[in-house]
């Protein structure tokens, strides 16, 4: 054979190229590849495994071994299985107790006690927070004050309506001071943003 660097220059003669080099076509610009999203971890959008939020008060249950079964025996480890509890609203009552001072030597001195406690009711038999979770129930959940009725009634509190409507009531007057001074705290900004939902 010749070489193809001598016949180069000459008509009709070709170098020896490949076979496949001849025929092969440039291949196609492939597009960028597209990032991939990393999937939701434990949100409302996804179905990621629950996690149990830091900070909650925990209880604490041994569940040991019958007493037979670890004589000889010492603790090297301590298995746990943490499990999310909810304990549906109880009541309890809350006792203040104001000591009375006085002079021993004297009984008709003057006596020496604390003021009673601050309340929205004030001589009431209920607590500001009391009245806050009926009124968060009915406004920002919904709850009918007879739902709450019949909530209160499984744990066997007796609470009319009228009762509850009072309670919420007083709680709603106690805040009507911030109320009206809403309205004039807005108004004296420079600038006032509103909402353009239209009204019917």
């Amino acid at each position: 054979s010749q070489d193809p660097a001598a016949t180069a220059g000459v008509e009709g003669t070709v170098p020896d190229v490949p076979p496949q080099a001849v025929d092969e076509k440039p291949a196609a610009a492939q597009p960028p590849a597209r990032p991939v999203k990393p999937p939701r971890q434990g949100n409302r959008g996804g179905g990621g495994r629950f996690e149990i939020p830091l900070g909650l008060p925990e209880e604490r249950i041994v569940l040991d071994v019958p007493e037979d079964q670890r004589l000889g025996l010492v603790v090297c480890g301590m298995e746990e299985t943490r499990r999310l509890d909810f304990q549906p609203p109880t009541f309890k009552v809350k006792v203040y107790q104001r000591p009375i001072y006085k002079k021993p030597w004297d009984d008709a001195s003057q006596r020496v006690i604390a003021d009673p406690p601050k309340a929205i009711i004030e001589k009431g038999l209920v607590t500001d927070e009391t009245i806050v979770h009926l009124a968060v129930l009915k406004f920002q959940y919904f709850m009918t004050i007879y739902r709450q009725e019949d909530m209160y009634t499984t744990s066997r509190i007796e609470i009319s309506r009228s009762t509850l409507n009072r309670w919420i009531i007083a709680g709603a007057q106690f805040l009507e001071p911030i109320a009206e001074s809403t309205p004039a705290s807005i108004l004296a900004q420079s600038c006032v943003h509103l909402d353009d939902t239209p009204l019917p």
